[in-house]
């Protein structure tokens, strides 16, 4: 348990400097950032958490300009959640983001 909780908060804190990041309008940084967080996640198994970022980090690209990019991370993000085993009530959910995120990239 005690582990998981220090990879939150790592992950917690790649997400702040993300911003961070962003913030400066250092996007490679940001998704510098963004990336360590999904790896952290990817090595855990945690699918939401990967969505999650992928999710982040698609923002961050279509907040830069990069809207194929994004559109990708996006495909990216809601992929994982649809091949996951995630409740029906989460993967309907998530269909409705996938829309508006698609929508806005």
């Amino acid at each position: 348990m005690k582990k998981a909780v220090i990879l939150g908060e790592r992950r917690t804190a790649l997400l702040t400097l993300a911003m961070i990041e962003v913030d400066n309008h250092a996007t490679d940084a940001a998704m510098r950032a963004m990336e360590r967080s999904y790896a952290i996640a990817s090595a855990t198994g945690d699918t939401a958490s990967m969505s999650a970022d992928a999710i982040a980090a698609a923002d961050i690209l279509l907040a830069s300009g990069h809207v194929d990019s994004a559109s990708g991370r996006y495909r990216r993000a809601h992929g994982l959640v649809a091949a996951s085993s995630m409740s029906d009530a989460v993967q309907r959910g998530d269909e409705l983001a996938r829309r508006c995120d698609m929508a806005g990239g």
